[in-house]
């Protein structure tokens, strides 16, 4: 996918892949722009579907393909992003969890932006993860509570 911004619709400059996710990371996080950002979240370029995975106005079918990504950076991203988590269910968090040590993690570190009825579930999946810093992490959030 080809991005170009037009100058008085006369001249059109292509844009390196950086630049539109410093574009993508300037605009607006409201429905207006979700045409814009849900194009933007199948870019070949995983750092401005990153910079899509920030945005919080998305709808549920946006935010799915993303926490499906093949790139970790993106997954890890929409594991941050508060909006997307109330909305996911355990199978999505959990094929997340699945996909790396660090989705897992980050995950672990997100649990209080999860809905109640998903994060008691999340926890108890958390707590059967082979690594020490997401079992860690998923014991500390219990002890806080």
């Amino acid at each position: 996918m080809k991005i170009s911004l037009s100058i008085n619709s006369e001249k059109y400059i292509d844009l390196a892949f950086d630049v539109t996710a410093a574009i993508v990371n300037q605009l607006d996080d409201n429905e207006q722009n979700i045409p814009v950002y849900s194009t933007l979240a199948e870019h070949s370029s995983s750092e401005v579907r990153s910079a899509i995975a920030y945005k919080s106005c998305l709808p549920r079918k946006i935010f799915k393909r993303l926490a499906e990504d093949s790139s970790i950076e993106v997954v890890k991203v929409i594991a941050t992003n508060i909006t997307a988590l109330e909305m996911f269910d355990l199978h999505l968090i959990r094929n997340m969890i699945d996909r790396d040590v660090s989705i897992a993690i980050t995950i672990a570190n997100s649990l209080y932006a999860m809905n109640e009825e998903v994060r008691g579930e999340v926890i108890d999946y958390l707590m059967l993860h082979n690594d020490p810093q997401v079992l860690m992490i998923a014991q500390e959030y219990m002890q806080e509570q």
